[in-house]
């Protein structure tokens, strides 16, 4: 069932959400994800006046990379190792954000367990992450002020690998805690309900609730195990606890993005071939050159607009590359969903790994 909604609230955006400011990685070596995210096209741009916080950029994205021991990033890495310990969201107000965050059950991070790398309040999110909430001043605030660029007086623009947006983020949650993420994003900021999913593969599965902000520039799924031998449950388990699992980025260009990348040494799932046998007939006439598709390993989807055009989504996903986090690479060409018809795909993809793995057993 859909989380429930107040259809009179649809399309409100009673908090002003505007995009994601920034996300932070967190470690006690960040090296490693340094190098990471420099194959991926993100540039290492400045460095925070009194923590040992890097800022990366691509496009319109901002990480930073924080491995500064005094602040609970840091900390929260120590329990999880390296991780995603901070998301932000851009809004209008920020006390009107957090009262309406708290109103929700969530509170505000009080400092006890290290200091947080910006200066902009933050609640307890998902897994205990940080869940920053700044406006548009407080940000820019934050990079003039806070950061120190590495070369001349301004932050660069980076165009990279051609990525330019964070298409989404998804949450890994506990058995049961799908409803309850899903409608803490519905109360406390008015996102709605886009995607559902619910299936099986040979031996597990998993359920799906993707959330969007009603500023369409935040989208959440957040995935929950069916079984105990689910892929979800494989990254709490390694995780030890929730978290976010992915990050997807969104190119224009999505060959020749992936080209780039591959180029660099990104691993990548590995799609069966079979699957670019069958897309002809799941989608005639697509207009793509399935060729180049397959040489980069990129999935494709759509469905057919009001005038019988076929609006595309293109999409593939790296192997875990920060523990059990990984990233996908995404292209929109008129279509706004996740793939749906790739997604069980992507599922077997990952759990033929596991069972190479050894991690479940072929059913």
């Amino acid at each position: 069932m859909p989380v429930e909604k107040d259809p009179n609230r649809q399309h409100e955006n009673p908090l002003g959400t505007d995009g994601i400011p920034f996300i932070e990685f967190s470690a006690v070596d960040t090296g490693p994800i340094a190098t990471l995210l420099e194959k991926c096209g993100f540039a290492h741009i400045a460095n925070h006046r009194h923590h040992s916080v890097q800022l990366w950029r691509q496009g319109e994205m901002d990480v930073l990379l924080n491995d500064d021991p005094k602040t609970y990033g840091v900390n929260f890495a120590k329990l999880h190792g390296p991780c995603i310990s901070a998301i932000s969201f851009r809004i209008a107000d920020e006390d009107q954000s957090c009262a309406a965050a708290a109103a929700n059950g969530i509170v505000y991070y009080e400092g006890d367990r290290g200091v947080l790398t910006v200066g902009a309040p933050a609640m307890d999110g998902i897994g205990h992450s940080l869940l920053y909430l700044m406006t548009r001043e407080t940000e820019t605030r934050i990079k003039s002020d806070e950061f120190i660029p590495l070369e001349g007086d301004t932050l660069p623009e980076v165009p990279g690998a051609g990525f330019r947006l964070i298409d989404h983020l998804t949450h890994n949650v506990r058995a049961g805690n799908m409803e309850r993420w899903a409608a803490f994003y519905r109360d406390a900021f008015n996102f709605r309900e886009v995607f559902y999913l619910d299936t099986k593969g040979q031996s597990t599965g998993l359920r799906t609730r993707a959330m969007k902000s009603p500023c369409n520039r935040i989208c959440i799924p957040v995935n929950e195990p069916t079984d105990e031998k689910s892929q979800i449950q494989e990254y709490i388990d390694q995780y030890k606890g929730e978290g976010v699992q992915h990050l997807a980025f969104l190119s224009d260009d999505l060959n020749d993005s992936v080209e780039r990348i591959s180029e660099n040494g990104i691993p990548l799932m590995e799609i069966p071939d079979s699957y670019y046998d069958q897309i002809e007939g799941r989608m005639p006439g697509h207009g793509q050159d399935v060729a180049r598709l397959r040489s980069n390993g990129i999935l494709i989807d759509g469905d057919r607009d009001d005038n019988g055009d076929w609006t595309i989504l293109l999409q593939l996903f790296s192997k875990n590359l920060i523990g059990p986090i990984f990233f996908e690479f995404i292209e929109r060409r008129g279509n706004e969903g996740f793939g749906n018809n790739n997604a069980k795909a992507l599922f077997e993809a990952i759990e033929r790994d596991q069972i190479k793995r050894g991690v479940v057993q072929a059913s």
